[in-house]
């Protein structure tokens, strides 16, 4: 994790305090928004086609261990 994990939580934690769960829900809702599309994230891109409701399915190939081993999203 990055160095500054701790302090995000904590003004996550000092915001939602002051301003209620919801509006810190709102808050990263509204980052995921702005974010999501940029990501080169395979999982983040899939959560954001789905979310935007785009048909979307997700081909994993799985090895001889049972482990996936490559994602693909068509």
């Amino acid at each position: 994790m990055p160095d500054d994990t701790e302090h995000l939580v904590t003004a996550c934690a000092d915001f939602a305090s002051k301003h209620g769960i919801d509006a810190m829900l709102d808050v990263l809702a509204g980052v995921y928004q702005v974010y999501a599309p940029l990501s080169e994230d395979v999982a983040i891109k899939i959560a954001w086609d789905i979310a935007s409701g785009s048909d979307v399915s997700v081909v994993t190939e799985i090895d001889s261990d049972g482990n996936a081993t490559h994602h693909t999203v068509q």
